[in-house]
């Protein structure tokens, strides 16, 4: 049976005069009516068609109205459960009640309005519930996604870690280098110190300071220490220098060969530039002190 309502209640008495009396008394509510006059025939109802509130008579030959509610408790726990007795069945309704089978009792006679309104508070308590899943159905959903976003924020932040760990390893690695290179330039028995692309001085060993003068200094200028004239000198040989190894890299003629470098004359002696790498991401260079007028 198809029904227009979208809340319905199932009223289930052996008694046909109850039945249609309850009809006539609930035709005005929010809700649909629906009629069984079995326990048998209630539960072919429930399981076909959509119903909410369930009143059910104490009194019914094939099975009592607390033993319908229990199978309806067991097979469909949302419907609310009111039992529908006379007081002589009172002490086996207040178990079924202890027991959850059933929500309300109402008493036979019963009173129109008192009825009415246990049915209302029935319905307000069903939709209550329902609501109250859904919030927690929401909630379960939210918490599940942000479970998720904890563990790829978790998974980010470790792999954070690991290439900060890596990075901290390559500037290990690139430190160490470093003091190596620095050691290595300090024990060379040469008078020398290194500039970059901008002619700024990047290393010196203490010979070369010794000979050339506290100018020769970390973050000091190449033209500091041997002036703006042979500054210009230094760079162009260098880059003459790094010409011709390119040239002969790419020649294939082995007779070339990179000329012969000349000295040249500085305040505190002459020098010599060496270039340190013939690509672009490096075109700084090597100053050795050739001769010292100290």
């Amino acid at each position: 049976m198809d029904t227009d309502y979208e809340l319905n209640l199932l009223c289930v008495d052996d008694e046909q005069g109850i039945l249609r009396s309850l009809k006539r008394l609930l035709r005005n509510e929010l809700f649909g009516v629906l009629s069984a006059s079995s326990g048998a025939e209630a539960l072919e109802l429930l399981a076909s068609e959509s119903i909410q509130v369930i009143v059910a008579d104490q009194r019914m030959p094939d099975m009592s109205g607390t033993r319908l509610l229990e199978k309806v408790k067991e097979e469909y726990p949302d419907v609310m459960r009111v039992v529908l007795s006379g007081f002589a069945d009172v002490p086996s309704i207040l178990e079924s009640i202890n027991r959850g089978e059933v929500f309300r009792y109402l008493a036979k006679p019963w009173n129109d309005d008192e009825l009415k309104t246990v049915l209302r508070q029935c319905f307000a308590h069903f939709n209550l519930e329902q609501e109250n899943k859904k919030l927690i159905s929401v909630v379960n959903e939210q918490k599940t996604e942000l479970e998720k976003i904890n563990s790829m924020l978790a998974q980010q932040v470790e792999k954070k870690q690991l290439d900060l760990s890596s990075s901290e390893d390559s500037l290990q690695q690139a430190e160490a280098g470093l003091r190596i290179l620095r050691g290595v330039v300090e024990n060379i028995p040469l008078p020398l110190f290194g500039i970059d692309d901008n002619g700024q001085i990047v290393i010196a060993n203490a010979q070369a300071i010794a000979l050339a003068g506290n100018n020769v200094a970390i973050g000091n200028e190449l033209a500091d220490v041997v002036g703006n004239d042979v500054d210009s000198r230094i760079k162009q040989q260098l880059q003459m220098q790094k010409q011709q190894i390119q040239e002969l890299s790419e020649a294939s003629d082995s007779q070339l060969k990179i000329q012969d470098l000349e000295d040249i004359d500085v305040s505190f002696g002459r020098v010599r530039a060496f270039p340190l790498a013939v690509d672009d991401k490096n075109r700084g260079g090597i100053v050795v002190i050739t001769q010292s007028t100290a």
